[in-house]
């Protein structure tokens, strides 16, 4: 996704609160830190635990939800 070459857009990425490790694996390949940003209330399944961007790819944003399945990926 980092190869998209379009002048303006931004990449969501849903980390479905499973315990696989995604959370610290994104932040690692990220650089990930706490946004100000708040969801538009449209991944209303299960709670959103976290949202965050990319300190590498400021373009990339990461929502922390709570354990849910796959219902609001």
């Amino acid at each position: 996704m980092a190869g998209l070459r379009y002048s303006n857009y931004e990449i969501m990425i849903i980390n479905d609160g499973s315990k696989d490790g995604t959370l610290s694996a994104l932040d690692e390949l990220l650089d990930l830190e706490p946004s100000a940003r708040t969801a538009d209330s449209k991944l209303n399944y299960k709670s959103i635990k976290g949202f965050y961007r990319s300190n590498r790819y400021r373009h990339i944003y990461v929502i922390d939800k709570m354990n849910g399945g796959k219902a609001d990926s």
